[in-house]
């Protein structure tokens, strides 16, 4: 039997309440996941807000003033950085109870609170919503004129405890200033085949090294070298006039030569890479250098410093890429970065200091031009047919850290398997170029044989 319609019409309008009901439910519970309201301009253009007051597009365009977007996240960044629970208000109940009112005021923890003289600045026409300073306009903190931090940080092992080729260049790596578990794993993870090649031409080298060492030619023999003299002295003279001011840093070694003393950060350092003072002596503690953006650009550094002759400063030409206080990638730099090390008569280490200066894609264009002093890396570059300019390099720069230069991606396909096959058939092209290099300047330091005269009837 069938329903009366008056039975049916109030089922209907049950349905109705019931998703009524739901729909609000779900507003409330989603609603927790966005902050705040975002701005009638941004809703209108139906462009992305950031939902804070005032939002970035606003500051972008230069109309923070106008900007309407209502401040509110779902849990302030103090609890959520410290893992406590929070009731969703501004200032929270936790953080009143913590003392720190002011501080959950604040929008972002990339943000400062501070003004030019330490001040908490606020609106003239609401006290509660705080003018905050941009991170990116200045560090976090006021920087000193110099930071100078002792440490206590050990070294690797002596080198007669490596056996293998490999471990020994890790360790020598390691000893510039580099990470040793960064490049341990930058190793293990490129594959055999390049790792066959690059011990065939640490090999290649070390031999012939060994008879430049045991014979005393006239003229030593000529090998590809990654800069010049007089780019090192150019560079050298730039570091001495800017003094600390400059965007360097400078480690001093113990005595004995085994233990990092002390470290002494410019102020410059800090206004470039955008980080705090407490931060990059962290990382100074852990490595005196950053490794480079990709591995592909790792390993050829590594080989520039195998191919030129030994000395106490080097010159490169690199990509850096910030990080945010997540860890995030950001914007790209094309920089010139120099390393310079003093050294006492017994020939140990007694300071280092490390140079980083930003250049613009034009004056990258210009500085490799000459495709003799081409670095390792834009010479595999251009073995493999992709642009060297100053431009694409930039371009390209995150998806090379993330997923065209990173070794252990590139093993996961087809397509990156076959461009490490090429990488290593540019490495044996090294070492035949190496190989011809060393035999032609044996050939040339050969005294030529006296020639006999045919005896005189």
């Amino acid at each position: 039997s069938r329903n009366p319609p008056m039975d049916k019409d109030k089922d209907a309008t049950d349905n109705i309440d019931d998703l009524a009901v739901l729909e609000e439910d779900t507003n409330k519970t989603t609603s927790r996941k966005f902050e705040g309201i975002a701005c009638s301009r941004c809703r209108k253009h139906k462009i992305k807000c950031s939902k804070t007051s005032p939002c970035s597009s606003c500051i972008r365009m230069g109309l923070d003033k106008e900007c309407n977007a209502m401040f509110g996240i779902s849990t302030c960044w103090l609890c959520r950085r410290s893992k406590l629970k929070c009731d969703r208000q501004r200032p929270c109940g936790t953080c009143m109870k913590r003392g720190k009112a002011m501080e959950c005021l604040t929008r972002d923890p990339t943000i400062s609170m501070l003004g030019d003289d330490g001040s908490v600045k606020h609106d003239d026409d609401d006290d509660d919503v705080v003018v905050l300073r941009d991170r990116m306009e200045s560090p976090d903190r006021p920087w000193p004129l110099q930071l100078e931090v002792k440490l206590e940080v050990g070294r690797l092992p002596r080198v007669d405890e490596c056996y293998d080729v490999i471990s020994q260049v890790i360790f020598k790596i390691s000893q510039v200033g580099y990470d040793y578990t960064s490049i341990l794993y930058m190793f293990n993870t490129m594959g055999e085949e390049i790792s066959c090649s690059l011990k065939a031409l640490i090999n290649t080298l070390a031999s012939l090294r060994s008879k430049v060492s045991t014979s005393t030619p006239q003229s030593p023999p000529t090998l590809p070298r990654a800069r010049s003299d007089s780019q090192i002295g150019n560079a050298r003279t730039s570091h001495q006039a800017s003094g600390s001011s400059s965007s360097s840093w400078t480690v001093y070694w113990q005595p004995n030569g085994f233990l990092r003393q002390s470290i002494r950060v410019g102020q410059g350092l800090g206004q470039l890479l955008h980080r705090n003072p407490e931060e990059i002596v962290t990382r100074a503690a852990r490595c005196e250098v950053e490794i480079p953006s990709s591995d592909v650009e790792f390993m050829c550094m590594i080989l520039d410093d195998l191919l030129s002759p030994l000395s106490p400063e080097l010159l490169r030409y690199q990509r850096i890429c910030r990080r945010s206080s997540d860890g995030r990638l950001e914007e790209s730099s094309l920089v010139k970065s120099g390393s310079f090390k003093d050294y006492d008569e017994h020939g140990r280490v007694v300071c280092a200091t490390h140079t980083v200066e930003v250049l613009e894609a034009d004056e990258w264009d210009v500085i490799h031009q000459d495709t003799k002093k081409m670095s390792t890396y834009l010479q595999l570059l251009r073995f493999l047919g992709e642009e060297t300019t100053g431009e694409k390099l930039l371009m390209s720069h995150k998806r090379d850290i993330l997923f065209d230069e990173h070794f252990a991606t590139l093993n996961q396909s087809e397509a990156g398997r076959n461009k490490l096959r090429k990488i290593s058939e540019f490495l044996k092209g090294k070492i035949e170029l190496i190989a011809s290099a060393s035999l032609s300047a044996s050939l040339d330091s050969r005294e030529p044989e006296p020639r006999k005269e045919p005896p005189v009837r």
